[in-house]
């Protein structure tokens, strides 16, 4: 035998530690399959830091192992990091096998809860399968995850599907590494598994042997229906049924937001809404997020469904509870193998199940007491949801970007590409996130809501002590908003009194610009500038004042204000920003002489009265808020008269303006004048009140504002000599905007970086924080404000 030959026999050992999203994607059974393909031996198992695994063979089987590895993953699953170390063979295994899970330090991921897949789909629907039928379904490639696990490492004993003993067949299954269902932790049949129960407001259970056709039913006929999903109760009504949508405006309290609508399938969705292959992708996605889209005919024509807007959030069947209701609900009889693909007319509201501001229900009997006064049936289960998680938001197109992250995302981790000390950070009490970071990664939670409402708050609390417990993270620094008065901020003084670590505090929209660039992975610890544009609302400044159209120099541990747009005064103060009108007479207060007396005129207000209010300084305080002005617009041009969500008025904006017919025409000439670093688009208002159609102003009013923040940041660059430029905030939600920003710096010098999969709104604030408190103080963190 040769020396060559005798090399190729020799036995290698490999130890692999992997880290990432690997626990409850199949990935172990993933393994078994790749070692036994290439007849290796050894052995793997989940610890706290992801999966240990180790593989004997030779070099030839070794090497085929690893390349086919990177080639076949899971696709669920999402590597961090991988350390291989050669090793010396001690102990020949006789196999391969799937070793029981050690405990140890976390630091691995929690895996987002996945949507259901085509195999266990076709399953689902065949009626010889032992699941036809059967809404708890799932295998390793779907099904419920985050919203299950109380502990890690993710074994069945720590998700809620503990108590659910499996029965032989199910158990079989579990136990066979060949096998889709090998270690799906929350595997289940009907013979052991969840089951569904119908029931009235009292709460009473309705006896029937078929809970998902009697809630279809009910559905069809006009009712509004409470149902338990994956992260928590879901309300559906028929979205084709203008006394349905209706009724659930009324009782939920909520006039005129949009709702989100669930279609079968994609040629179903393609009837309403126009859809990219891009759209396409992310509806199809494991996550299965909302997606705004534009209207077609047809949706706009649905009463009361997105009223005054142009576009609609929709999204696909992603539960098997989805799928049985819509199955039973349809005409379609079809019991065949695949979901149908034909279109459908069946159009339901799927919308969370809430009272108005408080956070979503997920427990029975809180379902009760809290939903009876809006739906009229409840469709429940008896599998505990120990997180609850809200659908996720995508804004469609060709721009694509998240607008809420949640289901199918968090707790997901992002990888800082640099190194951060434990921190937790708090976020701000709007559209409020949390975000927990350690080494390379940071842990964004699920959105929680408005912290301004108890029930949300008591979620944040709950939602922050399970994730520390969960991933094993004891924070060396806590950090929150400059806003002493929000509730996330007084939670992390006393969580810094508590622990007797450092509370950093960071203005939020130095949070906003940390976002993005934590999102592109910038080491802050770098010498690297930046610029820093924040279009927002609202934001406590280090003036105490209110910002929100900012422009700043990030470079050498410190944080410059270098200009920002014309303040606006606020009569009313927090009232302002929820009446436009009031907005609109603050602005035009602001040019010379009667002008707006003498051309427009509030119908709801003797203007002169806010005048006089501004005028003296009474209860008008003046804010620098970009939010503020599209307001403004809005309420000259009759937008809106009072908000009833927010946003409402620059969405019907925004509506208006895509309304115009000559996309080509700029914005107004001298529409705004920059000086001293100041952004003014008073020089824009006259052009508000001429005689033009309302869509040509509106156009106008945008080209206007993203041609004035193109010459505001030219001119930045040109003072400061830096060119990579940040955007952030809530105001590049407007399409219209970030399109125009970003098509106006194509062809130039000027290296534009703005947010994708984190929240340009306030969700994405928490991540923001980690990494500007590590700008600020890399080494040591020290106690105080930046």
């Amino acid at each position: 035998m040769t020396v060559s030959s005798e090399l190729d026999r020799k036995t290698y050992q490999q130890h692999w530690c992997i880290q990432g999203r690997v626990q409850g994607v199949g990935f172990r059974p993933f393994l078994y399959r790749l070692a036994t393909r290439f007849n290796l031996k050894g052995l793997a198992h989940n610890n706290g830091k992801g999966v240990s695994l180790v593989v004997q063979g030779t070099k030839q089987q070794l090497n085929r192992f690893s390349e086919q590895f990177h080639l076949t993953l899971p696709n669920a699953a999402k590597i961090n990091t991988i350390e291989i170390k050669a090793g010396t063979v001690r102990i020949h295994y006789p196999d391969f096998r799937i070793a029981a899970s050690l405990a140890g330090d976390i630091a691995t991921e929690i895996t987002p809860d996945l949507s259901l897949c085509s195999a266990c789909l076709k399953e689902m629907l065949t009626p010889t399968d032992r699941r036809n039928h059967y809404p708890f379904i799932n295998c390793t490639d779907c099904g419920p995850r985050y919203s299950i696990v109380t502990s890690l490492p993710y074994d069945r004993e720590t998700t809620s599907m503990a108590h659910f003993k499996q029965c032989e067949d199910c158990l079989k299954e579990y136990n066979t590494p060949s096998d889709r269902r090998f270690h799906a932790e929350p595997n289940a049949c009907p013979q052991c598994g969840p089951t569904l129960s119908f029931h009235n407001t009292t709460g009473t259970e309705i006896n029937t042997d078929t809970p998902i056709a009697m809630a279809a039913q009910q559905i069809v006929s006009g009712a509004i229906v409470a149902v338990k999903g994956i992260g928590g109760y879901q309300l559906i009504c028929d979205a084709r049924n203008p006394q349905a949508v209706k009724r659930l405006r009324q009782r939920k309290h909520r006039p005129h937001k949009p709702f989100a609508v669930m279609a079968p399938n994609l040629a179903s969705v393609a009837q309403w809404v126009s859809i990219s292959n891009a759209d396409q992708e992310l509806l199809q996605s494991s996550a299965a997020p909302i997606v705004i889209l534009p209207k077609k005919e047809p949706a706009k024509r649905l009463a009361g469904i997105a009223p005054d807007i142009d576009h609609l959030g929709v999204m696909l069947p992603y539960t098997p509870i989805h799928y049985l209701l819509l199955l039973a609900a349809s005409s379609n009889t079809q019991t065949a193998s695949t979901w149908p693909t034909d279109p459908q007319q069946t159009l339901w509201i799927v919308t969370s199940a809430n009272r108005s501001e408080a956070p979503l229900v997920a427990d029975n009997t809180k379902a009760i007491t809290e939903l009876s006064s809006i739906a009229d049936y409840f469709l429940m289960h008896d599998r505990e949801i120990v997180t609850r998680s809200d659908d996720s938001v995508w804004q469609g197109g060709s721009l694509p970007t998240i607008i809420r992250r949640a289901r199918g995302y968090a707790p997901a981790s992002l990888n800082l590409g640099f190194t951060a000390s434990p921190t937790l950070a708090c976020g701000t009490d709007s559209k409020n996130t949390i975000c927990l970071a350690r080494g390379q990664q940071a842990y964004l939670s699920q959105y929680i809501g408005d912290l301004q409402h108890s029930e949300c708050s008591d979620v944040f609390n709950d939602t922050i002590h399970h994730l520390l417990h969960t991933l094993s993270i004891k924070p060396e620094r806590v950090v929150c908003d400059l806003h002493k008065d929000f509730f996330s901020s007084r939670f992390a003084e006393q969580f810094s009194t508590d622990y007797d670590i450092p509370c950093v505090r960071v203005q939020h929209h130095h949070a906003h610009i940390g976002a993005v660039l934590a999102e592109h992975r910038c080491d802050p610890m770098a010498a690297n500038r930046y610029l820093g544009v924040a279009l927002d609302g609202f934001g406590h400044g280090t003036d105490n004042a209110a910002w929100g159209g900012e422009l700043f120099l990030l470079e050498e541990r410190h944080i410059n204000r270098i200009g920002h747009f014309k303040p606006l005064p606020l009569p009313g103060g927090d009232r302002a920003a929820q009446e436009p009108w009031r907005m609109a007479i603050a602005a035009l207060s602001q040019l010379p002489g009667d002008v707006h007396d003498e051309d427009w005129a509030s119908p709801y207000v003797d203007s002169s009265i806010i005048r006089k209010m501004i005028k003296s300084r009474v209860n008008s305080p003046f804010s620098s808020s970009a939010g503020r002005w599209f307001d403004a617009v809005a309420g000259i041009l009759g937008c809106c008269d009072k908000m009833t969500f927010e946003a409402q008025a620059p969405m019907r904006l925004e509506t208006l303006a895509r309304q115009w017919h000559k996309p080509a025409v700029g914005g107004w000439q001298n529409g705004y004048v920059i000086s001293d670093g100041i952004l003014d688009l008073t020089p824009a208002l006259p052009n508000l009140l001429k005689n033009h159609s309302r869509s040509e102003t509106a156009w106008r009013w945008h080209q206007t504002f993203i041609e004035g923040i193109t010459a505001w940041v030219n001119d930045a660059t040109q003072r400061t000599g830096v060119n990579k430029v940040v955007l952030s905030g809530g105001c590049l939600q407007n399409q219209i905007v970030r399109s125009g920003i970003i098509n106006s710096f194509k062809n130039s010098k000027i290296d534009l970086m703005l947010s994708i999969e984190v929240p340009e709104n306030d969700g994405g604030i928490s991540l923001g924080q980690v990494w500007i408190s590590h700008f600020l103080y890399p080494k040591t963190c020290m106690s105080g404000n930046d």
